[in-house]
């Protein structure tokens, strides 16, 4: 039997999206977002939520873009860092030994360390709640060579991804491999016929 929690954010896992951006001066920026997700297929579009008052929200609105860093469990730190402290009162980079890097498609930098970033720029801003939904068309996605495999894909249990629990407050590794989509529910398909 279900037991009824009430009205909360509890989808599990949520991601862990460094949000990399300008401040108006040119200082990059990041920050720790997990309230996101895909938006779109065609064309390829990445959801954030984050609240208006925000330094990246203010970025964003300037520029008109934004990069989507996948942080891993090598950096946990660094990620957790960058959801811990304001942007409007610190520069984050003198802070933690990573690198931001001026993007080639979009006004916004990408973190060298972390090992995929999407490049993306703003195709619709919408308040929703408590919270500003940013939708980004991604333009271009940057992948460190070490995370893909033979097919030149990215391959899951190299990028180690990290994830956020937010019942328990927890980072969780995403690297495990469970199941093969598209397959492993081949064969309750014909049950019953």
């Amino acid at each position: 039997m279900k037991k009824n929690l009430g009205a909360d954010t509890l989808v599990f896992p949520t991601p862990v999206f460094i949000i990399g951006t300008y401040n108006e001066d040119g200082t990059p920026n990041a920050m720790n977002a997990a309230w996101g997700g895909v938006a779109a297929s065609v064309p390829p579009a990445v959801a954030i939520s984050i609240r208006e008052e925000r330094q990246t929200y203010e970025n964003i609105k300037n520029k008109g873009a934004f990069t989507v860093n996948i942080a891993d469990e090598a950096h946990l730190a660094e990620a957790d860092y960058f959801g811990l402290v304001s942007g409007s009162e610190v520069s984050k980079f003198d802070n933690v030994d990573m690198t931001a890097v001026k993007s080639e498609f979009v006004d916004a930098p990408y973190i060298e360390e972390f090992p995929v970033a999407l490049e993306c720029r703003v195709m619709s801003m919408n308040t929703v709640g408590s919270h500003i939904q940013i939708v980004g068309e991604i333009v271009n996605v940057a992948a460190d060579e070490a995370v893909l495999n033979e097919k030149g894909v990215i391959d899951i249990e190299k990028l180690k991804a990290i994830a956020y629990d937010p019942a328990g407050s927890n980072y969780i590794a995403a690297s495990k491999i469970v199941g093969k989509a598209f397959s492993a529910g081949i064969p309750l398909m014909n049950k019953g016929k």
